[in-house]
Protein backbone atom coordinates (compact mmCIF):
# COMPACT_ATOMS: atom_id res chain seq x y z
CA UNK A 1 0.00 0.00 0.00
CA UNK A 2 3.05 2.41 0.00
CA UNK A 3 4.11 5.16 1.94
CA UNK A 4 0.70 6.55 2.44
CA UNK A 5 -0.52 3.89 4.33
CA UNK A 6 2.51 3.61 6.25
CA UNK A 7 2.42 7.37 7.06
CA UNK A 8 -1.13 7.04 8.16
CA UNK A 9 -0.56 4.04 10.84
CA UNK A 10 2.60 6.30 11.93
CA UNK A 11 1.11 9.13 12.76
CA UNK A 12 -1.99 7.10 14.61
CA UNK A 13 0.22 5.87 16.81
CA UNK A 14 2.16 8.89 17.80
CA UNK A 15 -0.58 10.92 18.11
CA UNK A 16 -1.93 8.50 20.86
CA UNK A 17 1.48 8.01 22.22
CA UNK A 18 2.07 11.91 23.34
CA UNK A 19 -1.22 12.22 24.27
CA UNK A 20 -0.26 9.95 27.16
CA UNK A 21 3.28 10.60 27.52
CA UNK A 22 4.35 14.44 26.84
CA UNK A 23 5.75 15.41 29.62
CA UNK A 24 8.00 12.01 29.64
CA UNK A 25 9.03 12.73 25.59
CA UNK A 26 10.22 16.31 26.76
CA UNK A 27 11.46 14.97 30.28
CA UNK A 28 13.96 12.88 27.48
CA UNK A 29 15.03 14.80 24.75
CA UNK A 30 14.31 18.37 25.83
CA UNK A 31 14.69 18.52 29.40
CA UNK A 32 15.46 22.32 29.52
CA UNK A 33 12.20 23.23 27.84
CA UNK A 34 10.65 20.59 29.94
CA UNK A 35 10.99 22.43 33.30
CA UNK A 36 9.52 25.87 31.86
CA UNK A 37 6.27 24.35 31.69
CA UNK A 38 3.79 24.94 34.16
CA UNK A 39 2.15 21.14 34.35
CA UNK A 40 -0.18 21.70 36.86
CA UNK A 41 -2.23 23.84 34.42
CA UNK A 42 -4.49 21.50 31.69
CA UNK A 43 -2.81 20.61 29.21
CA UNK A 44 -5.09 20.03 25.86
CA UNK A 45 -4.39 18.07 22.47
CA UNK A 46 -6.42 20.21 20.18
CA UNK A 47 -8.79 18.16 18.01
CA UNK A 48 -8.33 18.51 14.18
CA UNK A 49 -12.37 19.24 13.42
CA UNK A 50 -12.73 22.27 16.01
CA UNK A 51 -9.27 23.58 16.92
CA UNK A 52 -7.36 23.07 13.83
CA UNK A 53 -9.16 24.57 11.07
CA UNK A 54 -7.81 22.03 7.77
CA UNK A 55 -4.19 23.46 6.85
CA UNK A 56 -4.46 24.39 3.15
CA UNK A 57 -0.75 24.78 1.97
CA UNK A 58 -2.39 24.85 -1.70
CA UNK A 59 -5.98 24.78 -2.54
CA UNK A 60 -5.72 20.74 -3.70
CA UNK A 61 -3.60 19.53 -0.77
CA UNK A 62 -5.63 19.67 2.30
CA UNK A 63 -3.80 18.43 5.13
CA UNK A 64 -3.93 18.11 8.64
CA UNK A 65 -1.01 18.75 11.53
CA UNK A 66 0.04 15.07 12.89
CA UNK A 67 -0.20 16.61 16.52
CA UNK A 68 -0.71 19.87 18.03
CA UNK A 69 -0.73 20.45 21.96
CA UNK A 70 -1.59 23.66 24.17
CA UNK A 71 0.31 24.01 26.95
CA UNK A 72 1.42 26.80 29.35
CA UNK A 73 4.99 27.89 30.45
CA UNK A 74 5.58 29.02 33.78
CA UNK A 75 5.36 32.85 34.42
CA UNK A 76 3.39 33.26 31.10
CA UNK A 77 -0.20 34.02 30.52
CA UNK A 78 -0.36 33.52 26.28
CA UNK A 79 -0.49 30.10 25.92
CA UNK A 80 2.10 27.67 23.68
CA UNK A 81 1.33 25.18 21.32
CA UNK A 82 3.65 22.32 20.42
CA UNK A 83 3.68 21.24 17.11
CA UNK A 84 5.12 17.45 16.79
CA UNK A 85 5.62 15.68 13.31
CA UNK A 86 6.71 12.23 12.75
CA UNK A 87 8.81 11.55 9.66
CA UNK A 88 10.06 7.47 8.80
CA UNK A 89 11.68 8.24 5.42
CA UNK A 90 13.84 10.92 3.21
CA UNK A 91 11.69 13.08 1.96
CA UNK A 92 12.93 16.66 0.18
CA UNK A 93 9.76 18.31 1.06
CA UNK A 94 9.81 17.68 4.33
CA UNK A 95 11.40 20.57 5.93
CA UNK A 96 9.07 22.79 3.71
CA UNK A 97 6.34 21.29 5.16
CA UNK A 98 6.93 21.61 9.20
CA UNK A 99 7.71 24.95 8.05
CA UNK A 100 4.82 25.89 6.63
CA UNK A 101 2.63 24.12 9.17
CA UNK A 102 4.12 26.02 11.81
CA UNK A 103 2.98 29.37 9.86
CA UNK A 104 0.02 28.75 9.12
CA UNK A 105 -0.59 27.61 12.78
CA UNK A 106 0.74 30.58 14.13
CA UNK A 107 -1.82 32.25 11.53
CA UNK A 108 -4.88 30.60 13.07
CA UNK A 109 -3.30 31.31 16.82
CA UNK A 110 -2.19 34.56 16.52
CA UNK A 111 -1.48 35.43 19.82
CA UNK A 112 0.93 31.94 20.85
CA UNK A 113 3.93 30.93 20.97
CA UNK A 114 4.21 28.14 17.99
CA UNK A 115 7.18 25.60 18.86
CA UNK A 116 7.65 22.42 16.05
CA UNK A 117 9.28 19.01 16.48
CA UNK A 118 10.24 16.50 14.57
CA UNK A 119 10.17 12.78 15.58
CA UNK A 120 11.96 10.75 13.24
CA UNK A 121 13.21 6.86 12.96
CA UNK A 122 13.68 4.28 10.14
CA UNK A 123 15.37 5.12 7.35
CA UNK A 124 15.37 9.14 7.65
CA UNK A 125 18.57 10.44 7.40
CA UNK A 126 20.40 10.55 10.86
CA UNK A 127 23.67 12.69 9.90
CA UNK A 128 23.88 15.95 8.42
CA UNK A 129 21.93 19.21 9.28
CA UNK A 130 17.92 18.02 8.66
CA UNK A 131 16.18 20.43 10.92
CA UNK A 132 16.35 23.73 8.43
CA UNK A 133 14.76 25.33 6.17
CA UNK A 134 16.11 28.14 4.19
CA UNK A 135 14.76 30.49 1.18
CA UNK A 136 14.62 33.58 0.03
CA UNK A 137 18.31 33.23 -0.69
CA UNK A 138 20.18 35.83 -2.83
CA UNK A 139 23.69 37.36 -2.52
CA UNK A 140 23.81 40.44 -0.89
CA UNK A 141 21.24 39.54 1.45
CA UNK A 142 20.57 37.26 4.66
CA UNK A 143 18.94 34.05 4.22
CA UNK A 144 15.24 33.39 5.73
CA UNK A 145 16.08 30.08 7.96
CA UNK A 146 13.64 28.49 9.89
CA UNK A 147 14.60 25.73 12.54
CA UNK A 148 13.09 23.15 14.09
CA UNK A 149 13.36 20.97 16.89
CA UNK A 150 14.38 17.31 16.10
CA UNK A 151 15.01 14.19 17.58
CA UNK A 152 16.34 11.03 15.26
CA UNK A 153 15.44 8.11 17.80
CA UNK A 154 18.15 5.56 15.97
CA UNK A 155 20.65 8.27 17.77
CA UNK A 156 19.60 7.45 21.25
CA UNK A 157 20.44 3.56 22.66
CA UNK A 158 17.39 2.11 24.32
CA UNK A 159 18.88 0.88 26.92
CA UNK A 160 20.90 4.43 27.74
CA UNK A 161 20.68 4.39 31.87
CA UNK A 162 19.74 8.25 31.16
CA UNK A 163 16.62 7.17 29.78
CA UNK A 164 15.35 4.35 29.99
CA UNK A 165 13.73 4.68 33.48
CA UNK A 166 11.01 6.91 31.35
CA UNK A 167 8.19 4.25 30.53
CA UNK A 168 8.23 6.22 26.91
CA UNK A 169 11.53 4.53 25.89
CA UNK A 170 9.72 1.08 26.44
CA UNK A 171 7.64 1.96 23.65
CA UNK A 172 10.04 3.61 21.26
CA UNK A 173 12.62 0.90 21.81
CA UNK A 174 11.69 -0.79 18.30
CA UNK A 175 12.64 2.30 16.70
CA UNK A 176 16.02 3.32 18.75
CA UNK A 177 19.46 2.22 18.43
CA UNK A 178 20.25 -1.45 19.63
CA UNK A 179 23.72 -3.15 19.48
CA UNK A 180 24.48 -5.78 17.01
CA UNK A 181 23.84 -8.67 19.51
CA UNK A 182 20.21 -7.59 20.45
CA UNK A 183 17.22 -9.10 18.39
CA UNK A 184 13.45 -8.12 18.79
CA UNK A 185 12.60 -10.47 21.13
CA UNK A 186 15.02 -9.62 23.48
CA UNK A 187 13.68 -6.01 23.33
CA UNK A 188 10.51 -7.01 23.45
CA UNK A 189 10.61 -9.30 26.48
CA UNK A 190 12.63 -6.44 28.32
CA UNK A 191 10.15 -3.98 27.84
CA UNK A 192 7.20 -5.76 28.83
CA UNK A 193 8.94 -7.12 32.08
CA UNK A 194 9.85 -3.38 32.57
CA UNK A 195 5.76 -2.92 32.10
CA UNK A 196 4.50 -5.71 34.29
CA UNK A 197 7.35 -4.63 37.25
CA UNK A 198 6.20 -0.47 36.79
CA UNK A 199 1.88 -1.68 36.20
CA UNK A 200 1.35 0.02 39.53
CA UNK A 201 2.04 3.93 38.63
CA UNK A 202 1.77 3.27 35.01
CA UNK A 203 -1.79 2.51 35.11
CA UNK A 204 -3.72 0.60 32.55
CA UNK A 205 -3.93 3.72 29.61
CA UNK A 206 0.19 3.96 29.79
CA UNK A 207 0.38 0.18 30.06
CA UNK A 208 -1.88 -1.04 27.04
CA UNK A 209 -0.46 2.35 24.72
CA UNK A 210 3.52 1.10 25.34
CA UNK A 211 2.69 -2.65 24.73
CA UNK A 212 -0.17 -1.75 21.43
CA UNK A 213 3.39 0.64 20.16
CA UNK A 214 5.70 -3.07 20.47
CA UNK A 215 3.81 -4.91 19.05
CA UNK A 216 2.50 -2.00 16.09
CA UNK A 217 6.56 -1.85 15.25
CA UNK A 218 8.12 -5.71 15.86
CA UNK A 219 4.62 -7.65 15.12
CA UNK A 220 5.21 -10.59 16.62
CA UNK A 221 3.45 -13.93 15.48
CA UNK A 222 1.48 -16.17 17.69
CA UNK A 223 4.59 -17.97 18.13
CA UNK A 224 6.60 -15.88 19.27
CA UNK A 225 3.83 -14.05 21.83
CA UNK A 226 3.32 -17.73 22.99
CA UNK A 227 7.00 -17.86 24.07
CA UNK A 228 7.19 -14.55 25.25
CA UNK A 229 4.45 -14.67 27.37
CA UNK A 230 5.74 -17.92 28.95
CA UNK A 231 9.12 -16.51 29.75
CA UNK A 232 7.91 -13.59 31.38
CA UNK A 233 5.94 -16.13 33.35
CA UNK A 234 9.19 -17.38 34.84
CA UNK A 235 10.01 -13.95 36.33
CA UNK A 236 7.48 -12.50 37.67
CA UNK A 237 6.76 -11.87 41.32
CA UNK A 238 4.51 -12.98 43.81
CA UNK A 239 1.16 -10.68 43.55
CA UNK A 240 2.19 -9.52 40.04
CA UNK A 241 0.17 -12.84 38.42
CA UNK A 242 -3.01 -10.55 37.83
CA UNK A 243 -0.53 -8.00 36.28
CA UNK A 244 0.46 -10.81 33.95
CA UNK A 245 -2.72 -12.09 32.63
CA UNK A 246 -4.10 -8.76 31.66
CA UNK A 247 -0.71 -7.97 30.07
CA UNK A 248 -1.11 -11.20 28.43
CA UNK A 249 -4.43 -10.90 27.29
CA UNK A 250 -4.03 -7.20 26.18
CA UNK A 251 -1.09 -8.35 24.14
CA UNK A 252 -2.71 -11.21 22.49
CA UNK A 253 -5.96 -8.87 21.53
CA UNK A 254 -3.79 -6.47 20.13
CA UNK A 255 -2.05 -8.78 18.13
CA UNK A 256 -5.13 -10.37 16.85
CA UNK A 257 -7.23 -6.96 15.81
CA UNK A 258 -3.70 -6.43 13.87
CA UNK A 259 -4.26 -9.47 12.19
CA UNK A 260 -7.50 -8.57 11.08
CA UNK A 261 -7.15 -5.44 9.85
CA UNK A 262 -4.30 -6.13 7.88
CA UNK A 263 -6.73 -8.77 6.30
CA UNK A 264 -9.52 -6.08 6.08
CA UNK A 265 -6.55 -3.71 4.28
CA UNK A 266 -5.29 -6.25 1.50
CA UNK A 267 -9.02 -7.24 0.69
CA UNK A 268 -10.24 -3.68 0.26
CA UNK A 269 -6.73 -3.10 -1.51
CA UNK A 270 -7.33 -6.09 -4.24
CA UNK A 271 -11.05 -6.53 -4.16
CA UNK A 272 -12.07 -2.30 -4.57
CA UNK A 273 -8.64 -0.58 -5.61
CA UNK A 274 -7.07 -3.31 -8.24
CA UNK A 275 -3.90 -3.54 -5.44
CA UNK A 276 -3.08 0.21 -6.09
CA UNK A 277 -3.00 2.47 -3.15
CA UNK A 278 -5.95 2.59 -0.75
CA UNK A 279 -7.51 6.27 -0.54
CA UNK A 280 -6.69 8.24 2.91
CA UNK A 281 -10.56 8.45 3.38
CA UNK A 282 -10.74 4.89 3.24
CA UNK A 283 -7.22 4.21 5.07
CA UNK A 284 -8.83 6.60 7.85
CA UNK A 285 -12.04 4.52 8.60
CA UNK A 286 -9.99 1.25 7.76
CA UNK A 287 -7.90 2.82 10.86
CA UNK A 288 -10.45 3.57 12.99
CA UNK A 289 -12.20 -0.03 13.55
CA UNK A 290 -10.50 -0.99 16.43
CA UNK A 291 -12.55 -4.04 17.51
CA UNK A 292 -11.82 -7.58 16.39
CA UNK A 293 -15.54 -8.70 16.07
CA UNK A 294 -16.46 -5.45 14.43
CA UNK A 295 -13.35 -6.22 11.82
CA UNK A 296 -15.03 -9.45 10.77
CA UNK A 297 -18.02 -8.18 10.52
CA UNK A 298 -17.13 -5.65 8.04
CA UNK A 299 -15.07 -7.72 5.84
CA UNK A 300 -18.30 -10.30 5.46
CA UNK A 301 -20.30 -7.10 4.35
CA UNK A 302 -17.97 -5.74 1.60
CA UNK A 303 -17.64 -9.40 0.47
CA UNK A 304 -21.14 -8.94 -0.45
CA UNK A 305 -21.24 -5.99 -2.43
CA UNK A 306 -21.40 -6.78 -6.32
CA UNK A 307 -18.51 -6.32 -8.44
CA UNK A 308 -20.83 -4.20 -11.23
CA UNK A 309 -22.64 -2.02 -8.57
CA UNK A 310 -22.23 1.36 -9.73
CA UNK A 311 -21.71 2.82 -5.73
CA UNK A 312 -19.17 0.13 -5.41
CA UNK A 313 -17.06 2.65 -3.10
CA UNK A 314 -19.85 4.79 -1.70
CA UNK A 315 -21.29 1.16 -0.19
CA UNK A 316 -17.54 0.06 0.99
CA UNK A 317 -17.22 3.21 2.83
CA UNK A 318 -20.61 3.15 4.55
CA UNK A 319 -19.90 -0.07 5.83
CA UNK A 320 -16.37 1.13 6.95
CA UNK A 321 -18.12 4.02 8.75
CA UNK A 322 -20.81 1.33 10.43
CA UNK A 323 -17.70 -0.33 11.69
CA UNK A 324 -16.28 2.40 13.74
CA UNK A 325 -19.54 3.00 15.86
Amino acid sequence: MGKEFENLGHDRMFKNLLHLFLEEYLQCFYPDFNFKIDWSRHVRLLSEGTDIPKLNIKENEPRFVDVLFEVHLKDEEKKTLLHFENQSYSQKKFQRRVYEYNCLIRSNHPDCSVYSFAICFNSYPRTGVRNRYEYNSVDGLEKNVFTFNEVHLKNFYWRDSSINHHPIIWALAPLMYRDNSEDDYEILVSCLQKVIESYGFLGTDKANMITLFLDYYFQPDDKILEKIINELNEYILEGDEEIMTSIATNIQQISQVRAKSTMLKNAIQFRFFDGKAIPQYTLNLIESIEDGKKQERVIGEIMSIKDNDPEIISKLNTYLQRGTL
